[in-house]
């Protein structure tokens, strides 16, 4: 069971099948558990790199945006005429 917790490695259907009969229903218990960290963790992991990525992309839109306004080309118009 501790591998469950540390690694995250659930034994095969033989290892929970002894481990149930010498510690009964608290191995599905923990396995569950450890699931549910598993899941809780990977939700969270990716809703803050979806947050970062949408962050670092306002901050480039607003960096590079000025940028892409500001010709570096001479302007061609014609001066107005007074």
């Amino acid at each position: 069971m501790i591998d469950v917790i540390e690694r995250g490695q659930v034994p095969d259907q033989a290892g929970i099948a002894q481990a149930q009969a010498a510690y009964g229903p608290l191995v599905t218990r923990v396995i569950q558990a450890a699931y549910g960290a598993f899941h809780a963790g990977l939700n969270v992991a990716l809703v803050v790199s979806g947050l970062a990525l949408v962050g670092s992309g306002i901050v480039a839109w607003t960096t590079l945006g000025s940028a892409r306004r500001t010709s570096f080309a001479p302007d061609l118009r014609p001066d107005p005429v007074d």
